[in-house]
């Protein structure tokens, strides 16, 4: 049953062969990374297991490396990331023997090199930025309602949806509690990373907000007097607020604090009350 991760594979080919490698992308590979669980693989002995996200981004990449692009502009960042991954890859392979390294170095290539080059050589490059940050956005906002579920009866809706095909694979991914509530993780495993998730996601819908980017209202859905951009901050807070984890939240407050710097008319003053407020209220 674990089969159904090539349905991923699958998807991305298909919108290959009708669209672009940049449709592919958005369409396929987002949606995979933000609203399929990262844990559900498909195993196939002797051979690296795959996750939605990995089966995904193959033939995009596949297309994109072997397609007509732009050029590539080379930054010391390239060698950076690539160094960060082989380095973690030859760790495993040193300490623990080829078989269980496999997994972890096709996971850093498929997981980690592949979605840097493809971020890079895509989402500037084609004028996607404001398209792409929308887009992730909005699936953060669909995994939020997912979260309510989760917060109110301490159980993954993904777990329940997906451990019928990939029985056992999730059953380390149980919902944790603070304060008495469920800290919610969703399709990213542990509420840790969803709140980081979360963290960022807020943080890219208030440069939307700030960049009046959004429509003023829903088109299908009229919430009272809110305006869709509001209503969409809010759900990015109210999905980082029920993973319950406090160091993602912290952050949120400070990198806020830090990005609103450039949201006035003197980012320099901005600068100075920002590091003040760091020292006086951070250091105690």
């Amino acid at each position: 049953m674990s089969g159904i991760v090539l349905i991923a594979l699958l998807a991305a080919w298909w919108r290959l062969s009708s669209r672009s490698f940049r449709e592919a992308y958005l369409d396929v590979y987002l949606l995979s990374l933000f609203l399929l669980p990262g844990w559900c693989r498909f195993i196939v002995p002797g051979l690296p297991d795959p996750t939605f996200q990995e089966a995904a981004i193959l033939p995009i990449a596949v297309a994109f490396f072997l397609g007509k692009r732009k050029p590539w502009q080379y930054s010391v960042t390239d060698g950076l990331v690539i160094v960060f991954a082989a380095v973690i890859g030859c760790s495993e392979y040193v300490n623990a023997g080829y078989k269980e390294a496999q997994n972890l170095m096709f996971d850093m290539l498929v997981g980690a090199i592949l979605p840097y080059l493809l971020a890079k050589g895509i989402v500037e490059p084609y004028g996607l930025r404001v398209k792409v940050i929308r887009r992730i956005v909005w699936l953060l906002a669909i995994v939020a309602v997912f979260f309510v579920y989760e917060f109110k009866f301490a159980y993954s809706p993904f777990r329940l949806i997906f451990d019928r095909f990939f029985p056992g694979q999730g059953d380390g991914w149980v919902t944790t509690f603070r304060y008495g509530l469920a800290r919610t993780a969703g399709p990213f495993g542990h509420a840790i990373l969803a709140g980081i998730v979360f963290l960022i996601g807020f943080l890219l819908q208030r440069w939307l907000q700030c960049s009046r980017v959004w429509e003023r209202r829903f088109r299908w859905f009229n919430v009272g007097s809110f305006s869709k951009s509001n209503v969409l901050t809010v759900t990015m807070l109210a999905g980082l607020a029920m993973t319950m984890v406090r160091g993602p939240q912290l952050g949120t407050v400070l990198a806020a604090a830090v990005a609103a710097i450039g949201a006035g008319a003197n980012p320099r003053r901005r600068a100075r009350l920002v590091l003040a407020m760091l020292i006086v209220v951070g250091i105690p």
